[in-house]
């Protein structure tokens, strides 16, 4: 569950930060359609799945051990990634300041990295990913 969260967390904030660096939806070969409403409604239905299945743990008779074996996934994400955090001082970046265009495919197109196929049908280009790679 909690990698559910954590892709609907990062399609919320990369729809914001494309927005916001002024580039068009149109320019996406897909858009999600409830956005933004998808990615809120996911995060908060995953929270009350998450919070909910422990529910048995608790009522009607609180049994400890199955409590902590339910939960103990998300105060050991918790520490790890504040761990991280601090040793290495990431910062949470700026909306503005997201690399949105590193490593993308119509740049391994322009470097000449992988080949680029039109599709007939509606005019968008079907890129082909790792498997039409050339050769080096």
């Amino acid at each position: 569950m909690g990698f559910w969260l954590g892709i609907s967390l990062c399609h919320w904030r990369f729809r914001r930060s494309y927005i916001a660096q002024g580039y068009s939806l149109d320019d996406l070969p897909y858009v999600a359609s409830f956005f933004p409403f998808g990615p809120v409604y996911a995060c908060t239905l995953l929270v009350i799945i998450i919070i909910g299945q422990g529910y048995g743990t608790i009522w009607p008779k609180f049994d400890a051990v199955s409590f902590v074996s339910t939960y103990l996934a998300i105060p050991l994400f918790l520490v790890f990634w504040l761990t991280w955090k601090l040793t290495k001082r990431t910062k949470w970046i700026k909306l503005m300041d997201i690399d949105l265009t590193s490593g993308t495919l119509l740049e391994m197109e322009q470097n000449g990295d992988i080949e680029v196929f039109a599709q007939e049908e509606g005019g968008w280009r079907k890129y082909t990913k790792w498997f039409h790679r050339k050769s080096d």
